[in-house]
């Protein structure tokens, strides 16, 4: 049995920790907060407990294999709450010239919708762009998302043409060229963390999961801390909460909390400037500090959780309207029924800000190996989360936690890996 300490308590630290302890280690959890969950975590609004994560998310594959690795299938987990995982509706765009349209999930309804509303040239443009994008998925998928990113070895000149290196997500849609799909496209941009004039066209991806694995909900990021919450407790992880981490020790290994924690290995999933320049010293990972010092921070939204205007019925399901302005980023609005109310967060990204616990911004496809990568050249130490290379949607923050148990594993317990085979 290893000693392993995991930094902090969002979604790739607890995806970490579960699996990890699934394979017989003494996991110790810190979180300097009085909850789990970071982003997910839940907060008090006149008494009832709710949180300000998106209710509705794509690609579920990631959750369900965490959940089967680590113990019983998140819909056995489910089946015992008494919760469920379902399709979510469809996003409804709204744009300033006063266009609504609401994207169905499926090829064949997204192709008759668009053809319907905005003529069949249209369609058939957005049809073939998003059908493009699955070789980018395939691509992307060994390339710190189901395996590690570590070096430029594994991005030779074919699969840097296929991720469309040399363009922007701006550029795949001013190359779409329609009003309003054009910043549909654009729009995904701030939610991966900056403007999209600097993210990677690859990003654009994102239509593909969405089209190709649909877009879920459990009612609400409450849902599936908790379940992470049962899954830790299970399997005996030791989770200290307002215990922040105050150093890493690398000669012996060893984390500075409320006591000193030896440790056989540790996965980061604090925010990277926390990390790099106030836990490790000073003379360690010196090239990883200074990639990471290339690179700005993530764009943030402003984030506002309140009930609906009084009298108004509780929606039956969760919804997402995403508001398109030119020139600015997209605010994001979700309503989601919460005890006979309805609950609306808002994500607003027009006036966004800095903030390193929302991960890491980009500057184009060079700003990729910046980020930190999975196995740190500090034996022993991994690092997990939103900053990761993998990006920061919920479902790629729990796979990074899934790759820093395999790498964590591969060092304390080589002749039994975790990863599939």
């Amino acid at each position: 049995m290893a000693e392993l300490v995991v930094i902090g308590g969002g979604l790739a630290g607890m995806a970490a920790a579960a699996r990890l302890a699934k394979a017989r280690h003494h996991v110790v959890l810190l979180e300097q907060r009085d909850r789990l969950g970071g982003a997910w975590a839940a907060r008090d609004l006149d008494g009832i407990p709710v949180d300000a994560a998106p209710p509705i998310f794509s690609f579920p594959a990631p959750w369900r294999d965490l959940f089967r690795k680590s113990g019983r299938s998140l819909e056995a987990e489910f089946a015992r709450s008494g919760d469920e995982l379902v399709p979510a509706p469809p996003t409804r765009h709204l744009f300033a010239d006063g266009t609504e349209f609401v994207l169905p999930i499926g090829r064949g309804d997204q192709d008759e919708a668009i053809a319907t509303r905005f003529g069949r040239p249209v369609a058939d443009r957005w049809r073939d762009l998003v059908d493009s994008l699955g070789e980018v998925w395939q691509t992307l998928r060994p390339l710190g998302i189901e395996a590690e990113l570590s070096g430029r070895d594994q991005l030779p000149r074919m699969v840097r043409k296929t991720l469309l290196h040399k363009q922007s997500l701006a550029d795949v849609a001013d190359c779409l060229d329609h009003p309003q799909l054009s910043m549909i496209i654009r729009d995904l941009g701030h939610p991966a963390g900056g403007p999209p004039e600097r993210v990677p066209a690859f990003c654009a991806v994102q239509l593909y999961l969405d089209r190709t694995f649909g877009r879920w909900t459990a009612g609400s990021g409450t849902t599936m801390i908790n379940s992470l919450q049962q899954r830790l407790s299970l399997r005996k992880v030791e989770v200290r909460l307002q215990t922040p981490a105050t150093a890493i020790e690398t000669d012996p290994l060893a984390v500075i909390a409320d006591d000193r924690l030896a440790a056989d290995a540790v996965i980061a999933t604090c925010d990277a400037d926390q990390l790099y320049h106030r836990l490790l010293p000073g003379r360690t990972a010196r090239k990883e500090r200074r990639r990471l010092e290339r690179l700005p921070e993530a764009l943030a939204p402003s984030i506002e959780v309140r009930w609906d205007d009084a009298g108004l019925p509780a929606r039956g399901e969760p919804t997402e309207t995403i508001r398109h302005t030119a020139g600015v980023g997209p605010r994001i609005e979700y309503t989601r029924p919460v005890d006979g109310r309805t609950l609306r967060i808002v994500h607003d990204y027009t006036e966004p800000r800095t903030d390193p616990t929302a991960g890491l911004g980009w500057r184009g496809f060079a700003g990729w190996l910046k980020r930190p990568p999975i196995s740190s050249e500090l034996t022993g130490l991994y690092t997990a989360g939103p900053f990761s290379r993998g990006g920061p949607a919920p479902s790629m923050q729990v796979l990074s936690g899934a790759l820093a148990a395999y790498a964590s594993q591969r060092l304390v317990a080589p002749d039994r890996p975790l990863e599939p085979r």
